[in-house]
């Protein structure tokens, strides 16, 4: 049995290495396509941020040169625009595609967790119930296997009990008969003797006397008559003999009614003996039957052990395989905040994608406008405009100029200063002209 349990661990050892290495393999094949991922996703991202820094330094060089005039610089903002719609919609495309591919992932490690918590749960519960299933079964096999082996024992001492009144019993009948036909033969042997000695005697008497019987009988008689004492010894005689042959009789029948009883009660006893034999034998049945049973639920009890026994090793390797477990679920938690961390800087730079658009419809609504403006004069007229060219609020009071593109804004849109001429004078300037202008602020549709 020993044998089998450890083929039987080794089994269930062999099996759980296989899963814990097919488990292993898994979360190792999905951490490195996860890290391969992550590395795609970095070098895209540089990549992004490199074109960024390239498009950046593109408006810079757009917008950098003092020395250009407003025609050549709408010249190369509408360069510059045909060329951030070129950058900008492949941009998007690909910030759609990296946020499938990032709810993607999320989502197949939110299930590949909730199936390992599942899997993990649904095999500590089975092994529990394995568990407490096998005890208590346990438990209850030893109980009945020692309440059947104490019946047993009583039964066999009872059994022992009774074949030994039965033995006893038997020899002391056997004894009485034998004893019964040794008197029997005695007495036989006595009447026997006695009638071959009063024979042998008449033989002789008849042998020795020549006259016939009859005369012999006759004559007797006569002395008897004649003679009292013979008369006496006579009839003495004869009562002796009636008394021996009622004797014998009375032997023959108490002989007789002995045997009688003697055979009945052997008869009796010979049965009695069958019956017990009988009885011996089917209770000897019935015991192998129970002892069968017991072996087979002996067997059955090993058998539950050594499954025991593999159900503890199997959770002893569930244990061990416990800290590669939270190992996983750490390294899980990792890629995951660099997901996250990548997220970010996917969103950061889709912000960025969006002001690029921005500032790209900006720069073409203003090359229209600065389009249309090409025919007529710089600085509107205060009665030609009655709203802000920014915001489209009314305009009643006072409506100031622009002092780079002269057209009429709100005092809140043309609120901002720029330092010009060789004194540095400060002047009023729209959103749109102090980006252009000063190449130290950030550009005016990024704070939008």
């Amino acid at each position: 049995m020993e044998g089998v349990s450890a083929a039987e661990c080794g089994d269930a050892s062999s099996d759980l290495d296989a899963f814990k290495k097919q488990m292993q393999s898994e979360f190792d094949a999905q951490r490195a396509a996860l890290m391969q991922m992550f590395v795609a996703k970095e070098e895209e991202l540089k990549i992004e941020q490199e074109k960024n820094f390239a498009l950046l330094k593109q408006i810079e060089e757009f917008i950098g040169p003092a020395g250009l005039d407003l025609d050549e610089s709408m010249r190369n903002a509408q360069k510059q625009t045909v060329l951030l719609r070129s950058v900008v919609k492949p941009m998007e495309d690909e910030i759609d595609v990296y946020k499938k591919r990032i709810e993607e992932l999320e989502s197949v490690l939110d299930s590949l967790r909730a199936d390992c918590d599942k899997k993990r749960q649904n095999e500590k519960e089975e092994l529990s119930k394995q568990l407490n299933e096998a005890a208590a079964e346990t438990r209850s096999l030893a109980a009945k296997i020692e309440t059947n082996e104490g019946l047993l024992l009583e039964m066999s001492v009872q059994l022992s009990g009774s074949d030994a009144a039965f033995r006893s019993e038997l020899e002391k009948l056997n004894h009485q008969l034998a004893r019964v036909e040794w008197q029997n033969r005695q007495l036989t042997e006595d009447n026997d003797r006695l009638l071959a000695k009063h024979v042998s005697r008449m033989e002789q008497r008849i042998k020795t006397e020549s006259e016939p019987l009859p005369d012999v009988f006759e004559k007797a008689a006569r002395m008897v008559e004649h003679d009292e004492a013979l008369s006496t010894a006579f009839h003495n005689l004869q009562f002796e003999y009636l008394k021996l042959h009622e004797k014998m009789i009375e032997s023959m029948v108490t002989w007789e009614n002995a045997e009688g009883k003697l055979r009945a009660e052997l008869l009796f006893l010979q049965e009695q003996q069958d019956e017990v034999q009988k009885e011996r034998r089917s209770y000897e049945d019935t015991v192998n039957d129970e002892l069968e049973r017991k072996n087979l639920e002996v067997q059955r009890l090993r058998a539950c052990e050594q499954e025991l026994a593999t159900t503890k090793v199997r959770a002893a390797e569930l244990e061990v395989m416990e800290p590669l477990k939270h190992k996983f679920e750490r390294e899980n938690h990792e890629l995951r905040c660099k997901v996250l961390a990548l997220q970010r800087d996917l969103d950061n730079s889709e912000a960025v994608q969006k002001d690029f658009v921005k500032l790209s419809q900006s720069l073409q609504v203003e090359l229209e406008k600065l389009r249309v403006c090409d025919g007529e004069v710089r600085f509107q007229h205060p009665d030609d405009v009655t709203e802000c060219n920014s915001c489209k609020k009314h305009l009643s009071g006072k409506k100031p100029n622009c002092s780079h593109c002269g057209r009429i804004f709100c005092p809140t849109c043309v609120s901002k200063t720029i330092q010009s001429g060789p004194n540095r004078r400060s002047f009023n300037v729209c959103a749109v002209c102090h980006t252009l202008l000063d190449q130290k602020s950030a550009p005016y549709f990024s704070t939008q």
